[in-house]
């Protein structure tokens, strides 16, 4: 689980991801120096390219669902690194 703070005025806010880090509107997970995106903002649409690399470290898979709702993208890019694609991720 990732957890973050947000300084605003004079408060700290917590804010708390059950899904992992944030890397622009992706949601990723670390495990053994390899990325998942598990989950992608519905909001989303047009062209999504999905990084190679997250902080130094290969995004290697595609989680379940990840993509799910997203109706408005219309096209992407997978990384040559990604080798497993989840089920229904699209």
């Amino acid at each position: 689980m990732y957890l973050s703070f947000l300084y605003l005025t004079g408060f700290v806010v917590f804010l708390v991801n059950a899904f992992g880090a944030t890397f622009g509107d992706f949601t990723y997970t670390e495990a053994s120096g390899q990325i998942t995106i598990p989950d992608y903002p519905t909001r989303s649409s047009g062209l999504v390219e999905i990084p190679a690399e997250i902080n130094g470290k290969p995004v290697t898979k595609i989680g379940d669902w990840a993509f799910e709702g997203c109706n408005a993208i219309t096209a992407g890019s997978i990384p040559s690194s990604v080798t497993q694609i989840g089920g229904w991720a699209f």
